[in-house]
């Protein structure tokens, strides 16, 4: 990890099982160098997308308690999320109705078969 202004080498880490893992000593850091200061702010179909699609009750939650930074408070409609929660209507009774057996056939055909 560089530092982005100085381009200063802060911390080397090791890949370890597809992990990068850093061996720091916390006793040179402050303690308020140990925490991101920069809050981004979003719309709430960003925050929707990010936390994994929760409903609109959950995001103001989360607002409210600053836990994230909602720029413009609207209500989320996601397509994604409505055809999560649709279903399938059940198929109409046929007109036909056979009369005698195998009058009618009901079967998946596929070919060539090698």
């Amino acid at each position: 990890v560089k530092d982005k202004a100085t381009r200063q080498q802060i911390l080397l880490g090791r890949n370890s099982e597809g992990l990068y893992k850093f061996k720091t000593s916390t006793k040179r850091l402050k303690p308020q160098a140990l925490y991101s200061s920069r809050q981004h702010t979003a719309s709430s179909v960003v925050w929707h997308r990010r936390l994994g699609h929760p409903n609109n009750q959950v995001l103001l939650r989360l607002a409210a308690s600053e836990a994230i930074c909602i720029n413009k408070s609207t209500s989320v409609m996601c397509e994604s999320c409505q055809l999560g929660k649709s279903a399938r209507l059940p198929f109409s009774d046929s007109v036909f109705t056979a009369s005698r057996p195998l009058e009618r056939i009901h079967c998946d055909l596929w070919g060539p078969a090698p």
